[in-house]
């Protein structure tokens, strides 16, 4: 499962981000991915328009394996807690 990203694939502004891959412990074929960043909103979404069409690729890519998605979209973190 796990692979290194090809860090000449990613937009300059995102090297360096975090990613994440988690596991259902009670189900391991449910899987949840999501990537952290410090750019600007403003930033985000310009670069999310640049990259359109390369991540309609990467999804059309990954369609075979995914059942179902039960959220997808942009978060902004509104707080942090440390326990």
């Amino acid at each position: 499962m796990r692979g290194e990203p090809d860090r000449a694939l990613l937009p300059e502004e995102m090297r360096g981000d975090r990613a994440y891959v988690v596991r259902s412990l009670d189900d391991e074929n449910e899987i949840i991915t999501f990537h952290l960043t410090n750019l600007t909103r403003d930033d985000l979404m310009r670069l999310r328009e640049a990259l359109t069409k390369d991540l309609g690729q990467r999804e059309q890519a990954m369609a075979e394996f995914v059942e179902w998605t039960g959220v997808s979209g942009i978060f902004e973190v509104v707080e942090e807690v440390k326990i």
